[in-house]
């Protein structure tokens, strides 16, 4: 039996490369295309009303929900290994229902504010926008004090990151809701902002938990019976 480490830092980079990615082509066609009629900077929300923005849009923070719903999941796992031998208080279950229910929740705003264009429907895309951004924050900060409980280290600058995100998005909205031009202009790069602390704080993560990897074992030709041929099986152990 031979075994196969995979590696999830490539997993972890794609999940903030990503979506500046496709947020950058989304940008490129929509000043390119004259969609851009505002005397002021527009949000994320309104650079990709239009087509084809709306459909690169959608594609992709779909690819970029999956991926970020994987490592929540994997999250998950690190997080139950880490409570095997100690003890498991009403107070940690508590954080963790509530730690498995924001990740869930904004994990699920990013893919319903995605596919939902201000357009569509306004109050549907505002509420998925909220999830994702509050619920951001608040399973960052059950996150990082369940693995503080767990006698994992969570450094210093990404607990900052996890303040920012909800600093931010407070004084967003604060701006987003006031009248004229510069308080909006203000209000999109508060925005920006917020979502670059966001997927920022899912790449520190991958430093703050204890190394973990994907480990593949491989039954190879070599090792089995001569008579026969079969075909190699991998089994996933664990991550």
């Amino acid at each position: 039996m031979e075994g196969i480490r995979r590696n999830f830092f490539f997993l972890y980079a794609i999940s903030i490369i990503f979506p500046v990615l496709i947020v950058g082509v989304c940008w490129y066609f929509y000043y390119s295309m004259g969609h851009w009629k505002r005397k002021y900077l527009p949000t994320i929300s309104v650079t990709v009303i239009d087509f084809p923005e709306n459909r690169i849009f959608s594609v992709g923070m779909g690819i970029e929900f999956i991926i970020l719903f994987s490592l929540f999941i994997i999250r998950n796992d690190i997080l139950n290994c880490q409570f095997v031998g100690m003890e498991y208080t009403l107070k940690t279950r508590f954080k963790h229902y509530l730690f498995l229910i924001t990740g869930t929740l904004s994990s699920l705003g990013l893919l319903v504010l995605s596919s939902v264009t201000l357009e569509d429907n306004f109050a549907m895309h505002n509420l998925a926008a909220s999830a994702f951004f509050f619920g951001s924050f608040a399973h960052y900060c059950f996150s990082d004090s369940l693995f503080l409980e767990c006698g994992v280290q969570v450094r210093w600058y990404s607990e900052l990151v996890t303040y920012m995100i909800i600093l931010f998005a407070f004084v967003y909205m604060i701006f987003l809701n006031q009248e004229g031009n510069t308080c909006k202009t203000i209000a999109a790069i508060l925005q920006y902002a917020c979502c670059i602390f966001i997927f920022t704080k899912v790449f520190l993560l991958y430093f703050d938990m204890p190394k973990h990897t994907f480990y593949t074992r491989v039954e190879t030709r070599a090792s089995q019976p001569s008579e026969g041929v079969e075909i190699p099986q991998a089994e996933v152990v664990n991550v």
